[in-house]
């Protein structure tokens, strides 16, 4: 693992959420099993209702229910997915050559 100071010295700019996220990560990923459990304790569990994921999950589920259910969904459902992979590997083939 990279030390924080070693990995901040490489960017051309830092800022301190660079390094506070570095430092986080680093704890959370230490040998020391006192840092690691701090570090685990540092989030918070938030409880979500029910009632306040519902309308999203309805809206993805009628957004999504027509494109499954008809001939033209499920075709341009695939050709995005597969033609979509295909170029964008693609693309970062041509990227990384240039």
């Amino acid at each position: 693992m990279v030390p924080c100071d070693v990995l901040i010295s490489q960017v051309a700019f830092s800022c301190s959420w660079d390094i506070l996220l570095c430092r986080i990560v680093e704890d959370f990923y230490a040998s020391d099993e006192e840092v690691r459990e701090t570090a685990r304790r540092r989030g918070k569990h938030i409880p979500i209702s029910l009632i306040k994921t519902l309308p999203s999950v309805l809206v993805f589920l009628a957004a999504s229910i027509p494109v499954f259910l008809t001939e033209f969904g499920r075709k341009i459902y695939l050709d995005i997915w597969l033609y979509g992979s295909v170029l964008s590997y693609s693309w970062l083939a041509i990227k990384a050559v240039c």
